[in-house]
């Protein structure tokens, strides 16, 4: 939904009015890790006097959420003249301050529904608060409400969160506050929300860093270039991440996590830097297609974030080894290291120009991936060349894409020439991939299958 969503305002909206809507959400997210302060992820992890931890963390995130948003309401206008150079964002950021606080009266819920596995419930909550913003927003954007399209659908969606979650949640909060579990909670949520800082600034710094020096037009259209990599591949790889925490946990040892580490990561690999050069490849007329005249320059950042974002998935399932290896201060170290680096990096090349700024984007997201696969080899003590042959191989067979999309003539219908190339390239990527890497797919789909008909029965002879 969230994709098919996003296209159509993009086609309806201009680069500018996401950008200030952007600049909002900047700021959310930054008071998010703060009001938050890790309490939802305390509460899961927390195992005994589970009403007196739930009524605790519910306070404290309301106190908190209040909090920051008395202080991001009478902020707004100097965040908006003096940060982001556009008075458009005081206005938004006022209105925005309602969605800390209604996020927190349903942040315990969640919790709760979570750490009880309730997640059919979560799916109909989530599938009812995405589609129904989307269906406020879009006709509001038809109508000429510009950004605040996205801004009243986005509140509604928060506040039909609310009210699902409570529907679905047995449990309410009292007029009780237990300290001792406070303070439990507090050592808990620390460490989570410094990892969260952390994160954001992995996240946000870039978008914070150009709409802050270049503006709210160069914003819009980084955001949502940005948005539209992170769509295609979250889509296909993102369901990954719930489940491997637990699949990872599961495993007796070392060896047997880096085999199954090792095979997924290749398996991401043959699937996410082909279709990284795809797009990269087809970038122009991707943009052209779903985006329109307007958002023009949103196909040269499509086409480089494509390539860090698909590169990027290779470390992508890095963070949860690290956790079921009972090593998460790895994941830690290497956001703080690679914060730094980042910021400092942003910092220097936005002076030089936006372009020069998507290049250095790129070249420090490929960078990134130094430490990661040096923490995988050193937890799990064993050989990165499988993977690396695997990368190589692929890298190859990406940039056929490249080839294949410059030589190819062009249609008179552009639909057309864009199903053409993709066909043409995916078959060619696909053939040499399957080539040079049968023997290791081959083994993926028997072991797949073999799972997939269950263990095999025991005769009566064995018996």
């Amino acid at each position: 939904m969230q994709p098919a969503i996003f296209i159509v305002l993009a086609r309806i909206l201009r680069p500018e009015e996401f950008g200030v809507v952007s600049v909002a959400l900047i700021v959310i997210s930054f008071t998010q890790v703060f009001w938050e302060t890790g309490m939802s992820k305390a509460l899961i992890q927390i195992q005994a006097k589970m009403i007196e931890a739930a009524n605790a963390a519910f306070w404290i995130n309301l106190g908190m959420a209040v909090f920051f948003s008395v202080i991001l309401y009478f902020s707004s206008t100097s965040i908006a003249t003096h940060l982001f150079h556009d008075d458009r964002v005081s206005d938004v950021l006022k209105v925005m301050t309602l969605q800390i606080v209604i996020g927190s009266l349903g942040s315990i819920q969640t919790a709760i529904l979570q750490k009880e596995m309730r997640f059919n419930r979560l799916f109909w909550v989530r599938i009812a608060t995405v589609a129904v913003p989307g269906a406020l927003s879009i006709p509001l954007a038809i109508y000429g409400m510009g950004y605040w399209a996205i801004v009243i659908g986005s509140l509604v969606g928060q506040a039909l969160q609310v009210i699902f979650l409570w529907s679905s949640s047995d449990w309410r909060p009292t007029f009780s506050f237990y300290v001792p579990i406070a303070k439990e909670l507090f050592r808990f949520g620390f460490w989570v929300c410094i990892t969260g800082l952390l994160v954001w600034f992995y996240l946000w710094a870039d978008s914070f860093v150009v709409g802050a020096f270049l503006g709210t037009h160069e914003l819009g259209l980084f955001r949502t270039g940005n948005t539209f990599v992170l769509l295609i591949f979250d889509v296909l790889f993102a369901p990954l991440l719930p489940v491997l925490y637990s699949y990872f946990s599961r495993l007796s040892d070392q060896a047997r996590i880096y085999q199954a580490a090792s095979a997924i990561i290749r398996v991401i690999a043959i699937v996410a830097i082909p279709l990284a050069f795809l797009l990269f490849s087809l970038s122009i007329p991707l943009s052209n297609l779903f985006f329109g005249e307007k958002w023009a320059g949103i196909g040269f950042i499509i086409s480089n974030l494509s390539l860090m974002r698909g590169y990027s998935w290779l470390v992508g399932i890095n963070g949860e080894i690290y956790r079921a290896v009972n090593k998460p201060q790895y994941e830690t170290i290497i956001y703080a290291f690679s914060s730094i680096f980042f910021v400092t990096g942003y910092l220097i090349s936005i002076q030089a120009g936006f372009q020069e700024f998507i290049y250095t984007r790129l070249a420090l997201g490929m960078l990134s991936l130094v430490p990661h696969f040096y923490f995988f080899k050193k937890v799990l003590k064993n050989s990165l060349k499988p993977i690396l042959r695997t990368v190589i191989i692929s890298t190859f067979a990406g940039s056929l894409s490249i080839i294949i999309s410059l030589s190819m003539p062009d249609f008179s219908n552009p639909i057309l020439h864009l199903i053409f190339v993709s066909l043409v390239a995916v078959s060619s990527m696909g053939l040499v991939v399957f080539f040079l890497e049968r023997q290791f797919i081959f083994g993926v789909v028997t072991e797949m299958l073999k799972r997939q008909r269950g263990p095999e029965p025991v005769s009566k002879s064995t018996i």
